[in-house]
């Protein structure tokens, strides 16, 4: 009986040793993240990208010279219209999504949500480097090379042009109302100084100026011209700096300095409808500065570990939307915490596979509206998803049964369906309204992508997943087969043994 018992023990550990451990496979899981509403390819480079206030309307470029509106419901353009001869092609929507605002080249194009045939067309004499419009898309401005135009959007006819500076590439903002705006450029010697400048729409006579640090590369103005930010940000091997440096520079309407944030190099700035807060991005050290207009002191910071390259605050200030240049779009309440993220960097072939380009936030904080080097466009709502884990990669044999138990939580809302894409498809093969096990055998050999997509009563849903590597079957009795005979060839031996010393 000694003799069997150590056999049986041989042939069962043996056995449970070919078993295939799933999750054994070590390696970073690819976090999908928030899922879209809705998800478009346009082609190519994405170029431009802008949203009305109540995130109904939104428009995007691209470097084909082709314009797109879309509307929040799909992702089947309402119209587009391509530009002849041109692929630098950039748009803006007024916020009450009425007009929308492009430039090509020397050329300027106004037109209405409801057709794609402009309402006017314009030729400037050279480039026009920068253009805004008011809120109801009654005033357009644009910059072309030391000058700015002020142009009715009613009729496209010029009403004001003044004389910025002597330096080329000015870049001007339009304050809502259409009533005030402000100028900027880079001072003679570049990157050691530049110059903002103040506006009223009504006169060319300028209301005040003043200088700020180099590398001068942003303006910001509220609603009624009430507030304006100036932001700054070089790097430099100069004696006198240390690396990057810069700052954000916060006025008021008649000129007075109210604080300036260094932030060493501010990569982005955004202020909110009445210029109440302000968000800044520094580069070194990478974080966002969440302040308000009294004071640069700021109510919180977050830091980060990649370049910082945009950044949108709703109207009320109340939703704060950041991209990094490695994929992530984080969007965060007024408190600093973060209500969800997109983190797609791993996969390929979808959104911000390699950088996130660019995104916009509705002034009701409702739509973000991102697009991406690749071309992809995505418009993503605000609501809380789910927090998922699909598990971690493995290697499994064809015609084998694989369990799949993702995990999921949700404080805010109740999780009313968990759905399994077994093959990476698109299709989503398993659904149920509970928590539970999945399972799913492959018949072929190669690698899938398993996607774990949660639900939430909200709406909200969220994606998380992992690589399951199917090898091929062995034609030869196999593994554990082989072991099995093996274990039996022993018993054989083991008995004629015995029978032997018998």
């Amino acid at each position: 009986m000694g003799h069997n018992y150590h056999v049986m023990v041989i042939i069962i550990g043996v056995v449970l040793l070919s078993i295939p451990i799933h999750g054994s496979v070590e390696g970073e899981i690819p976090i999908e993240g928030k899922v879209p509403i809705w998800d478009r390819s346009i082609g190519s480079d994405v170029w431009s990208r802008s949203i009305s206030d109540d995130g109904t309307y939104m428009t995007a470029t691209n470097d084909e010279g082709t314009l797109f509106l879309f509307s929040d419901t799909n992702e089947v353009e309402l119209w587009n219209y391509s530009v002849e001869g041109e692929d630098d092609i950039y748009a803006k929507i007024s916020a009450d999504g009425t007009r929308i605002l492009a430039k090509a080249g020397s050329n300027l194009y106004f037109f209405s949500q409801d057709s794609n045939i402009p309402l006017w067309t314009l030729e400037m004499n050279d480039y026009i480097f920068s253009h805004s419009v008011s809120d109801n898309g009654s005033m357009v401005l644009i910059t072309v090379d030391t000058n700015a135009t002020l142009i009715s959007g009613a009729t496209g006819d010029i009403l004001l042009e003044y004389d910025i500076g002597e330096e080329d590439y000015i870049r001007t903002e339009l304050s809502g109302d259409g009533n005030y705006f402000i100028a900027g450029y880079d001072g003679e010697h570049f990157m050691a100084s530049g110059n903002i400048m103040f506006y009223a729409t009504n006169s060319t006579e300028l209301l005040w100026e003043d200088s700020v640090g180099g590398g001068f590369n942003g303006l910001g103005i509220s609603y009624d011209g009430g507030y304006i930010f100036a932001r700054c940000g070089f790097y430099t091997t100069l004696p006198s700096y240390d690396g990057y440096t810069g700052s954000v520079y916060l006025y008021t309407h008649n000129g007075t300095q109210v604080w300036r944030k260094n932030v060493n190099a501010a990569t982005s700035a955004s202020m909110c409808h009445d210029g109440t807060y302000i968000l800044a991005a520094g580069r070194d050290p990478l974080k966002i500065f969440y302040l308000t207009n009294q004071t640069d002191e700021e109510l919180w910071t977050h830091s980060f570990t990649q370049y910082i390259g945009i950044s949108g605050i709703s109207n009320d200030a109340s939703l704060i939307l950041i991209g990094t240049d490695s994929g992530n779009l984080s969007l965060f309440n007024d408190q600093g915490a973060i209500q969800w993220e997109r983190n797609v960097v791993r996969r390929q072939g979808g959104f911000f596979s390699d950088n996130i380009g660019d995104a916009v936030i509705s002034g009701n904080g409702e739509r973000i509206f991102a697009g991406t080097a690749t071309g992809d466009l995505a418009l993503f709502d605000n609501i809380i998803p789910p927090k998922v884990e699909a598990g971690v990669d493995f290697t499994t044999k064809e015609g084998k049964n694989v369990s799949f138990a993702g995990t999921a939580t949700d404080p805010t809302a109740t999780i009313v369906k968990y759905e399994w894409d077994f093959d990476g498809d698109g299709v989503y093969e398993y659904s149920s309204t509970e928590f539970g096990t999945a399972y799913h055998t492959y018949a072929k050999p190669g690698e899938y992508e398993v996607r774990y997509r949660v639900t939430n009563s909200n709406g909200a849903a969220c994606v998380d997943t992992l690589v399951a590597k199917v090898e091929k079957k062995s034609d030869s009795p196999g593994f554990e087969l082989s072991l099995v005979l093996l274990a039996l060839g022993i018993v054989v031996i083991l008995r004629s043994s015995k029978y032997k010393n018998g």
